[in-house]
């Protein structure tokens, strides 16, 4: 069972949605590239954000859909990367960040189930994951050749080599 796109960080796929954007309007622009919860390479740390990369584009389409989200509540700054991509900074909002704290520690089931049904459908394999689903468990354990406990869970704890943006990186450099 393929969980989710291998180039798209675990940050993008579980967290993006807990910030107070528009995501139709984020990904209406090819130009989002991935979600981190942190920058290696920055200078200023931002505890408990998000850092969203895109590619720039220098259309007056995308410099509005910017100044939107500089005007987000829960925008923080916004800097220039290498290659002509830009990084915005988002502080999770206080009402989720007990499940981005679940989530750093790969502890999925103990996210918001509030969260999860709101956003996740209940085919999609985050669903299953946080909510424990049988089937999503017996796949992995005859994968993985084990018996997993009744309170394991079905995903893996966010690998920091990915999550963290780390430019210099070649796994980061134009592949995420």
């Amino acid at each position: 069972m393929i969980l989710y796109d291998t180039v798209k960080t675990r940050s993008t796929m579980y967290l993006l949605y807990m910030l107070n954007i528009n995501l139709t309007e984020l990904f209406k622009h090819d130009n989002f590239l991935n979600c981190y919860f942190g920058d290696d390479g920055h200078h200023t740390d931002y505890p408990d954000s998000l850092y969203v990369r895109f590619s720039y584009e220098h259309t007056d389409q995308f410099s509005r859909f910017l100044e939107k989200q500089e005007a987000n509540s829960t925008f923080i700054t916004s800097y220039d990367l290498p290659e002509g991509e830009i990084m915005l900074v988002f502080k999770i909002p206080p009402e989720k960040l007990d499940d981005y704290n679940h989530f750093k520690a790969g502890r999925y089931s103990k996210i918001d189930k509030r969260f999860i049904t709101r956003f996740f459908q209940p085919t999609d394999p985050r669903f299953l994951i946080c909510f424990k689903r049988e089937t999503v468990k017996k796949d992995l354990e005859k994968a993985l050749g084990v018996t997993l406990s009744d309170d394991a869970e079905l995903d893996s704890i966010p690998d920091l080599e990915t999550e963290i943006f780390r430019y210099n990186n070649e796994k980061h450099e134009k592949s995420i």
